[in-house]
């Protein structure tokens, strides 16, 4: 019998029992103890944890859902037969909840009873371990709390816009064998086990799974299925999990009635270069085929350009110099050129794009090349960065939410309790009153203010958010904050050279400078493959691309810069007028001794 399929959820000294060879039957009685059938022998048992009929209840419905029945008052006996193991078995595996964004897992409405929540930071404030698991029980919509339920049987209720770092799963039943393909969905730092990995299963024990992992490195990875349970059919994957993945064949199943989100020209470029010999497309309509693929999500289409002859930029101090400008139909094949370009030689270069969907589209694309080439490390890291917003006005505490970083330059110790260059957490609202509550991060204190009152505090200070960034060795990042201690500069750029089991981080910076950051530090650091604007960002070679762009948008390049313009019509009158004035990079000499928080 295959109870691997069961055992998650009992209790451990249920588990012993159900494993033991000699038992043919358990009846449980949650206040007593278990009575075994033995040998032919009954035998009570006593259990060290009383086991209650609600929990005992609420797994046996659990094993029906997944054996495809149900166990109701109707039909309150379950009689089935597990699986034995001569075909397949089946497994309780971890699906991303794919519907839900980063600001959908603070609300506690868009969760649901069964979710399964993996807490990747923990809370030391409501007892949540870090990197255990939870299951959701119940949530109220109207005071914003959620009731999960933690191993072991205990029980925590929280406000989920206090907790950071989770991830939300749906459990789902999956059959494998010996020979199936299989997608892992997540990080296994000590197996060397990256998102959307793929391998072959090789051997099958009762608690445990060996893969052949795809790749050069000819290397297998063994794990108890009941413990590592993010992994999935490998047969046909989405076009974005496929993304880093390299495979000799690629056989694309492209429905042209799809939606427009679903067929673009994105899923032309990404899915089909993933081939490195053959890739096929199977279609409903051959004829539409092309322009459904043409067709532009973020004003993104085709795939043919235009080289433009360089043009001179001649400069107010009588220099001059040429920038090639490179015109594209549609900005499909705009966005694909500029991130390959990128990736041919990422060292000391950088993108600017104004547009964010766009910088994430292009991040997204060059860092699956990357690792496709074996330039990022397979190792990666979940590190927590904080996010500047793009908010409303600051005096208005409409615009906070909490778990809202406040970094302040200026303070107001006294009266107001705010010292100068701190941050603060937010951890309410009053909008009635326009008053906003914070704890300080360095002293645990707490201050309530209106910051329409402290006008010079609140203008001088930033606000961010909290993301996750996932970091490989070879990565690409940029600092985002004046760091003396470090000694770096906000925009400075650099490579990962090495990642800590701490999350400290060693990065040589472009200058050739090597620096090592804090885990606490590298919350001040972003992907550095694509910016919105060079202020502060010194790069030998630039790639400017999308709407947006201006002539202040080159305002603090060096001339000796490499600098190409990616254009779908012409930009505004840099075709027009032929000539951008680049004056001299000159940085404020304020910024030379600008360290510290909120620079």
């Amino acid at each position: 019998m295959s109870y691997h399929l069961i055992l998650p959820f009992f209790p451990e000294e249920l588990r012993a029992l159900l494993l033991d060879p000699s038992i043919s039957d358990l009846m449980v009685n949650g206040t007593t103890g278990v009575y075994a059938d033995r040998n032919g022998v009954i035998e009570h048992i006593p259990l060290a944890t009383p086991y209650s009929n609600d929990r005992l209840q609420a797994a046996i419905e659990r094993v029906a859902r997944i054996l495809g029945q149900d166990l109701t008052t109707q039909n309150p006996i379950l009689n089935t037969r597990l699986p034995d193991g001569s075909r397949g078995r089946q497994f309780l595996t971890l699906s991303h909840r794919s519907d839900m964004t980063g600001p959908d897992r603070t609300w506690a409405v868009m969760y649901r009873p069964g979710d399964v929540v993996q807490y990747e930071r923990g809370s030391k404030a409501e007892g949540i371990e870090r990197g255990s698991f939870g299951v959701v029980r119940s949530s109220d919509a109207a005071m914003n709390r959620l009731t999960v339920e933690l191993p072991g049987g205990s029980s925590v209720e929280y406000d989920p816009k206090r907790v950071y770092g989770v991830n939300v799963y749906r459990e789902t039943s999956r059959e494998f064998a010996t020979g199936d393909r299989l997608q892992f969905s997540a990080i296994h730092k000590d197996l060397r086990i990256s998102n959307c990995d793929m391998g072959t299963i090789t051997k099958m024990e009762p608690d445990r799974l060996t893969v052949l992992m795809d790749g050069k490195e000819q290397r297998s990875v063994s794990f108890n299925p009941a413990e590592f349970r993010q992994f999935d059919h490998g047969y046909a994957v989405t076009s974005h999990s496929s993304q880093g993945l390299t495979a000799d064949r690629v056989i694309a199943n492209i429905d042209t009635e799809s939606s427009r989100s679903l067929i673009n020209n994105r899923l032309a470029y990404v899915a089909i270069s993933r081939a490195s010999e053959d890739a096929k497309i199977y279609t409903n309509d051959a004829a539409t085929l092309g322009q459904r693929l043409a067709t532009d999500v973020t004003k993104t289409a085709a795939l043919d350009s235009t080289a433009r002859p360089e043009q001179p930029i001649t400069q107010e101090a009588s220099k001059t110099r040429t920038v090639a400008v490179r015109e594209y139909n549609n900005p499909g094949s705009r966005l694909a050129a500029v991130a390959s370009e990128y990736v041919s030689r990422p060292e000391r270069s950088v993108i600017v794009a104004p547009n964010r969907r766009e910088r994430d589209e292009l991040t997204q694309l060059i860092r699956a090349d990357l690792y496709a080439q074996g330039k990022l490390g397979r190792d990666a890291q979940a590190v927590p960065v904080l996010i500047e917003k793009e908010t409303g006005s600051k005096m208005h505490v409409e615009n906070y939410q909490p778990g809202d970083k406040i970094q302040y330059k200026t303070g107001s110790p006294g009266p107001d309790g705010i010292p100068h260059d701190s941050q603060a957490t937010v951890i309410s609202t009053t909008p009635r009153e326009n008053l906003l509550s914070v704890r300080f991060d360095a002293s645990r204190e707490e201050a309530s203010y209106d910051p329409a009152r402290l006008r010079t505090q609140t203008r001088e200070s930033r606000v961010f958010q909290e993301e996750t960034r996932e970091l490989a060795e070879g990565e690409r990042i940029r600092f985002t904050r004046h760091d003396k201690d470090v000694g770096v500069r906000s925009g400075d750029l650099g490579t990962v050279a090495r990642m800590a089991e701490d999350h400290s981080i060693t990065v040589r910076l472009d200058s050739g400078k090597i620096v090592e950051v804090s885990p606490e530090k590298a919350q001040h650091i972003d992907y550095g493959y694509a910016v919105d604007g060079l202020k502060n960002v010194r790069a030998e070679r630039i790639m400017a691309t999308g709407e947006g762009l201006t002539h202040q948008t080159f305002q603090m390049v060096s001339s000796k810069a490499d600098l190409t313009l990616y254009t779908n019509a012409p930009q505004q009158d840099f075709s027009s007028a032929k000539k951008i004035v680049f004056p001299e990079f000159a940085q404020p000499a304020k910024q030379q001794h600008d360290f510290g928080i909120g620079s």
